[in-house]
């Protein structure tokens, strides 16, 4: 974004997904899998309380965190536990339903694309919200430069295996839930996997909350490991206060860095009304990804002289560049995010000019 739309657009989205992502995503992530981790102690229907969930959510960030300072390996030898735990519970629904509908329950099947919606908007929220599906992508870009060579290989490799494997089991999954539940069933839970579990593991009650707790917390792993990375680099860039590119000396990990946004996410936990945190972050999310479609269109016609690894048909980041500017279509997101924008501008703006100000100093010091 620095390089095809200018330094301040890519300091004042820095800014933005940085917000959003401590103080929505992190926080979300770990509120969901403390609550899908306490629900295997209280069945029956029961809820757990309210401060016990944040009690787990906190205790789940202080742990990963340290694991994290810890060295990088261990990071992602927690990850692969919890990615193989969480394909576990998609093959537990996936062979579940086949064994379904291999008992003759085909009825479901018949109809299941009834009273389907003909709206085009509804299409591009239904795309949108797959496309979330596909978030982990993002964090093998963030931590590239930790990747081994061949980079352009393995980042490549990585994106495709991923990617057919998420289309796959996910495909698998959706069609197994509407083997086993009715639209309506689907329609009115909150967790599609609970309900699907409680048809047809009615004795095994605690299976699938464990599954979604493993994902959800592989998730929030992922994203505690990729943000630090991203916030190490725009402090390189001057983006960031310079206490995100402290590196341990023995570690060579930023546990400052992680440090910071582990006590962020904690006091954001604290914070009762989530769901409206969750709208912004939605918002913010749209916005970043429409600033990348653009600066990936914009440095196409810019920057032709590039060495590109692999080269996306153009039409393939404008339909989404598309898809991006109808979710942000609402007038209600409009009015938000046109006064967050003013509100930023207004702040960082004095505070870029300083940081470019006092950069060019530098230089000139060093030079001298």
């Amino acid at each position: 974004m620095r390089e095809a739309l200018g330094d301040l657009v890519g300091f004042v989205v820095m800014w933005i997904l940085f917000i959003a992502a401590v103080f929505g995503s992190r926080g979300l992530l770990a509120i969901t899998f403390a609550t899908y981790f306490a629900q295997v102690f209280y069945p029956g229907g029961c809820s757990p309380p309210y401060s016990l969930i944040r009690l787990i959510a906190a205790l789940a960030i202080v742990l990963l965190t340290a694991i994290q300072c810890y060295t990088t390996k261990s990071a992602v030898k927690v990850t692969d536990f919890l990615t193989a735990g969480k394909l576990t519970g998609l093959l537990v629904i996936i062979v579940s339903g086949m064994a379904y509908l291999g008992l003759g329950n085909t009825e479901l099947l018949e109809d299941f694309t009834e009273n389907t919606s003909d709206e085009v908007l509804n299409y591009v929220l239904a795309i949108y919200s797959a496309s979330f599906a596909y978030g982990g992508v993002s964090a093998s870009i963030n931590v590239v430069e930790e990747i081994k060579p061949p980079l352009a290989r393995n980042v490549i490799a990585s994106i495709c295996g991923s990617m057919a494997l998420i289309t796959t089991f996910y495909l698998l999954t959706n069609f197994a839930y509407v083997s086993v539940l009715t639209p309506s069933e689907i329609l009115a839970s909150d967790a599609v996997a609970m309900t699907f579990s409680a048809k047809i593991f009615s004795g095994l009650f605690w299976l699938m909350p464990l599954f979604v707790a493993c994902s959800t917390l592989g998730s929030l792993n992922n994203n505690i490991m990729s943000i630090s990375r991203l916030t190490f680099a725009a402090a390189r860039n001057g983006h960031l206060p310079g206490v995100f590119n402290f590196i341990h000396v023995t570690q060579m990990t930023p546990v400052p860095n992680l440090l910071i946004n582990m006590s962020l996410t904690i006091a954001v936990i604290a914070y009762d009304d989530l769901k409206l945190i969750l709208v912004y972050t939605g918002y913010a999310g749209a916005v970043i990804n429409f600033t990348a479609v653009l600066s990936l269109v914009v440095m196409r016609f810019t920057r032709k002289e590039l060495k590109r690894p692999f080269t996306l048909p153009l039409p393939v980041p404008i339909m989404y560049g598309a898809i991006l500017i109808a979710m942000l279509s609402e007038l209600n997101s409009l009015i938000a995010l046109g006064c967050a924008c003013v509100i930023t501008l207004f702040f960082v703006s004095p505070m870029q000019s300083y940081r470019s100000t006092a950069g060019q100093s530098r230089a000139a010091s060093l030079s001298a």
